[in-house]
């Protein structure tokens, strides 16, 4: 009995494990960056990429695009800018555009380039362009320090860090008080809607 117990035990969390990992979907993404080692961003979702050289080639619901099959539909939208890059907003639904054949860059739509033979959407790994509008003079004798910096793209996140802190999500201005005497860092990282990064630095004294 206790036997038939156990393996009856094992089976039930053998088939538990299965019944979860089915319709599991790959962790949300926007770019290749965001998945881990082996898969890329498709659709929105990291996936291990299945190569093709037409549609055939491709699972049902699913088209050849730059040699990797991918679904024709992503999701629900209100408008393009809800669906991932190569899909458009169709009666509230994310499905892949027409494939476009070209020769070259000037064959495609704005905003599109020629891969292939096919008009895709460029993945953005531009950083954003961050300056730093405002900051203590150095040396200066004061306890508190203001920081105000902006970013070209919208939307766009800041972390900030002062010393030895911690990053933190913050906004413009960013204000320090009390500050001991001595030489400080400040650093602000900008983070645009693509995951792009770029760190800026200000020591003072």
């Amino acid at each position: 009995m206790k036997k038939r117990s156990l393996v009856n035990g094992l089976i039930i969390i053998i088939a538990s494990v299965i019944i979860a990992s089915c319709g599991k979907k790959g962790n949300e993404c926007k770019t290749n960056a965001d998945c881990p080692s082996g898969e890329i961003c498709i659709a929105g979702s990291c996936e291990s990429p299945e190569k093709c050289s037409k549609d055939s080639d491709c699972e049902s619901g699913y088209v050849c695009l730059n040699n990797i099959c991918i679904p024709k539909e992503a999701g629900k939208c209100n408008t393009d800018s809800d669906c991932p890059p190569n899909y458009a907003c169709e009666n509230k639904k994310c499905m892949i555009k027409p494939v476009q054949g070209c020769t070259s860059d000037n064959d495609c739509p704005s905003g599109q380039v020629c891969e292939n033979g096919i008009c895709v959407t460029p993945q953005d790994t531009t950083p954003p362009e961050t300056t730093l509008t405002s900051y203590p003079r150095n040396p200066t004798n004061s306890t508190l320090a203001t920081f105000e910096f902006i970013c070209n793209e919208e939307p766009c996140t800041f972390e900030c860090l002062l010393d030895n802190g911690e990053w933190t999500l913050c906004a413009s201005p960013k204000i320090y008080t009390e500050l001991s005497e001595g030489y400080h860092v400040f650093s602000v990282y900008a983070r645009d809607s693509a995951g792009n990064t770029l760190k800026l630095t200000h020591i003072f004294n």
